[in-house]
C-alpha cells in the first residue's frame, strides 16, 4: 500500500515537472510527509532533484527532507546550494543527521561548515563525527532530555512545553546525579501522571539499561529489540550520559544487517555500493569453492568412464558428462550471487534512484572478469587431463558464456519479478535456477555436438 502510494506520487510529480507546473508541485510537497518527499526526490536525476528541492517552502522544511535523502543525493544537493543556506539547514538538523551529512562531505567542506556553526552546535556534531560509524557513539544523537535528580516534575514539564525542539525527540527523561552520572529514567507517561511537587529522584526507575559509546551498532539494535525501548541511553566510561540512540536509527541498523545477511546467504560477500573489482574479489572464493566441488564430481565420472571404456579409447561423452557438474556448480553459484545482490538492492531502494542501467553494466563487467578467469582455468585443466585442444576450448567457452548469462540473468530476474509486483525474495531463485539449468545443458551439448 505504501509502495503504491509512493509510486503514484512519483508519477504525478514527474508529469507536473514535465509540464513546468511548479505551483502544483509546491502544493503537493507541502501536503506530503517529509520521508515521502525524500523518497520522491531520490527517483529524479540530479538537476531535476535540485529544482524540486528548491520548491520546498522553507529552510526548515528543506532541512527535514534533506535528512531523508540517500547519502549520494545529500551530497549532490549540498554542492548546488549556497553556503549560507547549507549552514542554515545543517544548524536545523538533528545532531546525528548533521554528523552523518558532514561525514559524507570532504574534510575541507565539513570543516568550513563546522567553523561557521554556533560553537555549541558545532562541538556536538564534531564529537559525534569522532566516533566510529558502526558504534553507538556514531549512531547516537546528542539531543536528549537530561535533568538532575532534585529537579521537580513541574519544572521538567514546563521546560518541555516551552522548548519545541525537544518535543519531537523526547521519549524519556534521563536523570543524572551531581557528577553527571546516569542514575535513572522516567517515561513521559510516568512524568505526566506524577504529582508536580515530586522530584525526579522520587519517581524515576533506577535500573537503567544503557550502552557504552563503543558498543557495536548491531548489539545496540539487539538491546533495543529485547527491551522494546523507543530510545537507548549511551554513556561514556564514567557512566556519564552523552547521547541517545532513537528507534528510527535502530530500524536502519536492523535493515542493514538483514541486507548483509541476505548477501552472505547468497555468497555475494558485500553490498551494491562498492567497486567492480571489490565485488569480484568478494565473490571469487565462493566460485573457486564451487569449481573445486565440480572438479571432484568430474573426477568421479572421468574415472568411471576410464573403467568402462576400452584402453586408450575413452568416449567423449564421458568427458562431456563429467563437465556438467562444473558447469552447473560454477554457473549457478555466480548467478545466485547476482540474485542476492539484486534483491538486496531492491529491498534497500537502490533501484529507485535510476541506477538500474549502471547496476546491470557493473554486473556484466563482474561476469566478464569471472568468465575470463574460469575460461583460462578450465582450458588449462582440460588440456592437461585429456590433451584435446578443440574439446578443451569448447568446454571452456561453454563455461565462459554460462557465467556471463548466469550473472546477467541473476541480476535481471529479480528486477522483472519486482516490476510485476511480486516478491523477488521468494520467486527469483527457483525461477532463475530452472532457467539457467536448461540454458546450460542446451549450450553444452550444442557446443560439443560434433564430438558425440
Amino acid at each position: 500500500m505504501i509502495e503504491d502510494k509512493a509510486q503514484m506520487l512519483a508519477i504525478t510529480v514527474k508529469k507536473l515537472f514535465r509540464r513546468g507546473a511548479d505551483q502544483n508541485i509546491r502544493r503537493i510537497l507541502r501536503k506530503t510527509h517529509k520521508a515521502d518527499v525524500g523518497a520522491l526526490l531520490d527517483t529524479f536525476a540530479v538537476d531535476e532533484r535540485i529544482h524540486i528541492f528548491n520548491l520546498l517552502a522553507s529552510v526548515e522544511r528543506k532541512a527535514e527532507v534533506l535528512s531523508y535523502l540517500t547519502d549520494e543525493s545529500q551530497v549532490e544537493v549540498i554542492q548546488q546550494l549556497s553556503k549560507s543556506e547549507v549552514l542554515q539547514m545543517v544548524s536545523l538538523m538533528e545532531s546525528d543527521d548533521a554528523a552523518d551529512l558532514l561525514g559524507n562531505l570532504s574534510e575541507e567542506e565539513s570543516k568550513e561548515i563546522l567553523d561557521s556553526m554556533k560553537r555549541k552546535d558545532s562541538e556536538d556534531v564534531a564529537d559525534l563525527m569522532g566516533y566510529p560509524e558502526d558504534s553507538a557513539g556514531g549512531l547516537m544523537s546528542s539531543d536528549y532530555l537530561g535533568f538532575e535528580e532534585k529537579v521537580m516534575v513541574s519544572d521538567v514539564i514546563k521546560y518541555i512545553q516551552s522548548n519545541e525542539e525537544t518535543q519531537a525527540a523526547s521519549f524519556y527523561v534521563y536523570v543524572e546525579n551531581e557528577h553527571n552520572h546516569l542514575i535513572g529514567v522516567v517515561s513521559l507517561k510516568q512524568l505526566l501522571l506524577s504529582k508536580k511537587s515530586e522530584t525526579l529522584k522520587e519517581i524515576m526507575t533506577p535500573d537503567v539499561v544503557s550502552v557504552s559509546v563503543d558498543t557495536h551498532k548491531n548489539q545496540v539494535a539487539k538491546v533495543v529489540e529485547r527491551y522494546d525501548f523507543l530510545s537507548m541511553p549511551v554513556v561514556d566510561s564514567n557512566n556519564a550520559l552523552v547521547g541517545v540512540v532513537t528507534v528510527d536509527d535502530v530500524l536502519d541498523v536492523i535493515r542493514e544487517e538483514a541486507e548483509e545477511n541476505l548477501l552472505q546467504m547468497g555468497r555475494a560477500g558485500i553490498g551494491s555500493e562498492v567497486t567492480v573489482f571489490e565485488h569480484f574479489k568478494a565473490r571469487l572464493p565462493w566460485l573457486i569453492l564451487s569449481l573445486v566441488g565440480g572438479v571432484f564430481c568430474f573426477a568421479i565420472i572421468y574415472f568411471v568412464g576410464v573403467l568402462k571404456s576400452p584402453a586408450g579409447a575413452m568416449d567423449t561423452i564421458w568427458l562431456v558428462a563429467g563437465f556438467i557438474p562444473i558447469l552447473l556448480s560454477v554457473g549457478t553459484t555466480a548467478g545466485h550471487q547476482s540474485v542476492a545482490v539484486t534483491i538486496g538492492g531492491i529491498k534497500s531502494g537502490y533501484f529507485k534512484n535510476n541506477q538500474t542501467f549502471t547496476y546491470l553494466s557493473r554486473e556484466f563487467l563482474i561476469s566478464l572478469l569471472c568468465a575470463v578467469l574460469f575460461l583460462i582455468i578450465i582450458f588449462a585443466l582440460g588440456y592437461f587431463v585429456f590433451s584435446q585442444f578443440n574439446l578443451s576450448l569448447a568446454l571452456s567457452l561453454v563455461l565462459f558464456f554460462q557465467i556471463i548469462f548466469s550473472v546477467v540473468l541473476g541480476a535481471v530476474t529479480p528486477l522483472v519479478i519486482d516490476k510485476f509486483g511480486h516478491d523477488p525474495t521468494i520467486a527469483a531463485v527457483p525461477l532463475y535456477t530452472v532457467s539457467i539449468e536448461m540454458l546450460s545443458i542446451s549450450a553444452l551439448f550444442g557446443f560439443v555436438a560434433r564430438y558425440l
